[in-house]
């Protein structure tokens, strides 16, 4: 009878154990990541020239998520058609949909819109920039915008430069888009770079319907009183 015992007790100690040892536990799961998508190449690749691509696929080091990236992609000189935005697997496909300007650098800038896919890292202050033609275009202006007094500024201000050699007014804000542009940030600051040598008129206008273009009267504009004149000596 005892040696029944003793082997009844093994049982049930060992079967206590074992169930123990099988438990649950939640996993440590680690440092927290904090570190966005990187990118692991492009085509075309950065500061490429004599391309003028169709498709541009950007490959990344992991899984991402869009965030608005229609509207936080910006590309200067700006289209006039939206490009198509895809993705699949660790890439990202933007399909033009108009042919590119000959002998134009092109900045698209992502602004706020590429995020890991885990945690929601943003890839911020990301920029990919080419050439249709022989040579990446170098010049910048840069600025602020004033307010009138007792005024603020509008949100959605876009400073453009239109290629001009006169201040004479004419139909160019109405019909045109900018040659090249800049958001304002809430500073009022603006920074416009790769521009190509050459004389231009500098706008600030209120983009209410963020097409990039002055529509007129429900939009506050604001006019530099000089042609500005760029060349590889400014």
């Amino acid at each position: 009878m005892t040696s029944i015992l003793k082997y009844l007790f093994f049982c049930l100690t060992g079967t206590v154990i074992l169930w123990q040892c099988a438990s649950i536990q939640s996993p440590s799961g680690g440092e927290k990541d904090v570190n966005p998508p990187v990118v692991l190449s492009s085509s075309p690749e950065q500061g490429a020239t004599n391309v003028n691509p169709s498709l541009i696929e950007i490959k990344f080091d992991e899984f991402f998520v869009l965030k608005n990236l229609s509207n936080e992609l910006l590309i200067s000189p700006p289209l006039n058609e939206k490009p198509i935005i895809s993705q699949k697997g660790k890439s990202l496909f933007i399909e033009l949909q108009e042919s590119l300007n000959q002998n134009s650098t092109y900045t698209l800038n992502f602004g706020k819109g590429i995020a890991d896919f885990h945690e929601g890292n943003v890839l911020k202050d990301y920029s990919l920039i080419f050439s249709t033609g022989s040579e990446l275009d170098s010049l910048t202006i840069q600025g602020k915008v004033l307010p009138c007094p007792d005024k603020i500024l509008p949100e959605g201000l876009v400073v453009g430069i239109y290629q001009k050699d006169s201040l004479v007014k004419d139909s160019t804000i109405y019909l045109n888009k900018p040659d090249y542009f800049s958001l304002v940030d809430e500073q009022g600051l603006f920074h416009i770079e790769h521009i190509r040598s050459g004389h231009y008129e500098l706008i600030a206008f209120e983009d209410v319907n963020a097409n990039y273009q002055y529509d007129g009267v429900s939009e506050q504009i604001a006019f530099h009183d000089n042609i500005i004149d760029l060349s590889d000596s400014t």
